[in-house]
């Protein structure tokens, strides 16, 4: 995708959001419209072609979702909102998700011309896991910001934050082999 095309298909979007704010009714509803029917066909062809599963697909919307209202929230507080900086994030965390799932329909459709099914099913595990990670890592991070460093708290925080650099479970869990 050009530079040129990409900030056109920005400035168009950022327009029908004005259009939702202060539109009439009716170029409310349109713009609504026209935003949806893209993000429902993708999502249609998500649950049929993409996902593994149906339930890993309303995990993956529920992360996302949670996520994007969180970091909204937090933003918005801060008084560091952008209508340009939300859809890009949100653009740029569906997109990179979905080619990963790709990834994994790939490697799964591996099985019959490989002979390594424990590596074929590890990676498939680590995908997804990547995937949930990293979305699931942005709302928790938001929601400890959001909530002035109470919730989670500090020490979760500082696991969580090495959990993301290694993917280690123990740096998640704290190491308890010390005691």
């Amino acid at each position: 995708m050009s530079k040129k095309f990409s900030k056109r298909v920005t400035v168009f979007i950022l327009m029908l959001l004005f259009t939702l704010k202060k539109g009439t009714a009716a170029q409310k509803m349109a713009s609504v419209i026209i935003m949806t029917a893209p993000i429902a066909a993708i999502m249609q062809f998500s649950y049929t072609h993409i996902f593994p599963t149906e339930h890993f697909a309303l995990v993956w919307i529920v992360c996302l979702i949670s996520d994007t209202v969180i970091g909204t929230g937090r933003h918005f507080f801060q008084e560091t909102f952008s209508h340009k900086m939300l859809f890009h994030g949100l653009l740029e965390k569906v997109v990179l998700s979905l080619f990963i799932m790709l990834l994994v329909k790939v490697i799964l459709g591996m099985e019959d011309f490989v002979d390594w099914p424990t590596a074929i099913a590890w990676s498939n595990k680590f995908l997804k896991l990547a995937i949930i990670v990293y979305l699931c890592g942005s709302t928790v991070s938001n929601t400890y910001i959001l909530s002035g460093g109470k919730f989670p708290p500090k020490i979760f925080m500082e696991r969580w934050g090495k959990f993301e650099k290694t993917i280690n479970p123990k740096d998640l869990l704290g190491d308890n082999s010390n005691s």
